[in-house]
């Protein structure tokens, strides 16, 4: 009689810890739902960026994707716990491909993230000197103007003859930076 408790209670054990280890990995595998639907939210966020022409859109543009990095990278930290509970299995097989596929979709979203913040900056930057460009055109336009319409301002004219060499340098410069915006650019495309 007492090998039979003693086997009913091995048995008993024995269900016990597999009951457990089955809770556990239930656990496990909804943690990694939840990550992985967290990453699918954040991959479609990314995919749906839109390079805006307006500087401030661009510049709301920039810290709408700032706060979206801040949430992205709290993801992280529910990536390392899953990794750290990967340890705990047996059968580690099943478990290890699967943390490994989060690990890389993440460290995925995270070089879309920073490629995604480069572009959205890059748009700014040249849609602020395009406006900048067009005041300062419409500004010599005024000035010359104004130029032509008095012989007596002399002085002026040379002042605007000095800003417009200063724009002048400008362009030239943003014309490179233009060259060289649309070589990453197109590089970049080919890199997607």
């Amino acid at each position: 009689m007492d090998d039979s408790w003693t086997k009913l209670a091995a048995l008993s054990q024995s269900r016990e810890e597999a009951l457990k280890n089955e809770l556990q990995e239930l656990k496990f595998n909804s943690d990694c739902a939840v990550v992985e639907q967290l990453l699918a939210n954040h991959e479609v966020q990314l995919q749906s960026v839109n390079l805006p022409e307006d500087p401030v859109e661009a510049e709301e543009a920039i810290a709408k994707h700032a706060e979206n990095q801040k949430v992205l990278a709290s993801t992280k930290e529910r990536v390392e716990t899953i990794k750290n509970a990967a340890g705990e299995f047996a059968d580690k097989e099943d478990v290890e491909k699967r943390v490994e596929k989060l690990d890389n979709q993440y460290a995925k979203l995270v070089e879309q993230s920073e490629r995604v913040e480069a572009e959205l900056r890059e748009c700014h930057d040249v849609s602020s000197f395009l406006r900048d460009a067009t005041e300062a055109s419409d500004w010599i336009k005024e000035k010359k103007l104004d130029l032509e319409s008095t012989a007596s301002h002399h002085d002026e004219w040379q002042k605007g003859l000095v800003q417009l060499s200063h724009l002048q340098q400008r362009c030239q410069n943003h014309e490179k930076t233009k060259s060289d915006l649309s070589t990453i650019l197109t590089y970049s495309n080919k890199l997607q």
